[in-house]
């Protein structure tokens, strides 16, 4: 290389070469990626891990939802949340579902409905039925519930 140097006087092409040389090493690459060849810069192993982590964590709570709801809520709402007549609402299919209130209006029963309804459950009263008391639920054993009442279908 160093002869290069002395005839052409300049380091435009020793430059060039380095240049084209990495941009090889980065297309093949890239291409190896792109073809699945094991051991070329593929994704960590513990990205895979961690999408599956959620489904595990909602069945977990589900469970502990369901022990909870047997000791604190079964006794109005219904054994598998099927309600009881002018008491209590149908939890069984609620989430999604529009619910008619005493007030007029209707909303869609998702997580924060339910929430509301178990932390502050004389805000938005289902129509034709009575409030349900403050059972003073933590915000933890709510979010635990509302898996469980998502569960029941």
């Amino acid at each position: 290389m160093l002869s290069i140097f002395k005839k052409t006087g300049s380091y435009k092409l020793p430059v060039l070469l380095v240049g084209l040389v990495l941009a090889g090493l980065i297309v093949a690459g890239c291409t190896l990626k792109y073809y699945g060849v094991p051991g070329c810069m593929q994704e960590p192993v513990r990205k895979q891990v961690a999408t599956l982590a959620p489904a595990a964590t909602s069945t977990v709570s589900a469970e502990k939802g369901k022990k909870l709801y047997e000791t604190r809520c079964s006794e109005c709402h219904g054994q598998n949340g099927k309600g009881v007549p002018g008491d209590a609402p149908p939890l069984r299919g609620l989430v999604g579902s529009h619910v008619n209130l005493t007030n007029g209006t209707t909303v869609t029963a998702d997580d924060a409905y339910i929430l509301q309804s178990i932390k502050k459950p004389d805000a938005k009263v289902v129509k034709g039925y009575s409030v349900m008391p403050d059972l003073g639920v933590s915000d933890a054993d709510a979010k635990v519930l509302i898996e469980y009442i998502k569960s029941l279908k």
